[in-house]
């Protein structure tokens, strides 16, 4: 389980998370909800090292504290971060994008075997393997990133704006296999702006405005609160 207490990240005098608290449970897939700026990418780099919380955040994972790690430390722990905008090397195939997901593995063997399950999970890549990434579709390249992500056999995937510029039809493509990654037993904490895709899928979900958290609940409850309805899907 990911317990988070306390968490604000600070650039200067401006607080981008401001004491946020939440928690991600033993097979649950969590959606935090806000929208662009509101905080969501500062809070998932903080919690995969890219960027130092301010002194007295807690982030335990699993029993273990978490909190300023290195990022590689993170990853060893369990905890995978696919960002926001992919950050993939477009000029590298899509094989070499996902094999270095799993720099952590020293067994060709078994790096193999988690190229071949992410095959399986995305087939619309098996005949891209050798092509840039840069050359791949908007969501075949999410696909990649996720399947970056997932090759280090996280126990948590952290998953930021996965449909960022994606066309309706492939944002359902997407999320859907991101649920069925959950149910085959990975813990998902999901960014998301578009609300409703996201809580579809979703066990619980939290709500960030301006660094803050303002609501948590059962996905379906938040699907049906006025303010959700009104901030997020133009109700």
């Amino acid at each position: 389980m990911l317990s988070v207490a306390n968490l604000t990240v600070s650039f200067g005098s401006f607080q981008a998370a401001r004491e946020v608290a939440f928690e991600v449970r033993e097979g649950e897939l969590v959606v935090l909800l806000g929208a662009n700026g509101a905080g969501k990418t500062t809070v998932f780099r903080a919690l995969s090292g890219l960027t130092r919380a301010d002194a007295g955040a807690r982030i335990e994972f699993d029993d273990h504290d978490l909190a300023n790690l290195s990022p590689r430390a993170i990853v060893d722990a369990g905890m995978s971060h696919c960002p926001e905008g992919r950050k993939l090397f477009p000029a590298l195939s899509v094989m070499t994008n996902l094999r270095l997901g799993a720099y952590l593995c020293r067994q060709r063997a078994e790096i193999d075997r988690r190229v071949e399950r992410m095959l399986s999970l995305f087939p619309a890549l098996k005949d891209r393997t050798g092509d840039p990434a840069g050359a791949l579709s908007g969501g075949q390249q999410q696909m990649v990133a996720i399947g970056r992500a997932l090759m280090a056999e996280p126990r948590l995937l952290l998953l930021d704006e996965p449909s960022v510029s994606l066309a309706p039809k492939v944002v359902r493509q997407v999320l859907e296999t991101v649920a069925a990654i959950n149910r085959a037993g990975t813990m998902v904490l999901l960014a998301e702006q578009n609300a409703y895709a996201a809580l579809e899928i979703a066990h619980r979900g939290y709500v960030l405005e301006n660094g803050r958290l303002v609501l948590d609940g059962p996905a379906a409850e938040l699907m049906q609160h006025d303010e959700v309805r009104r901030a997020y899907m133009g109700a």
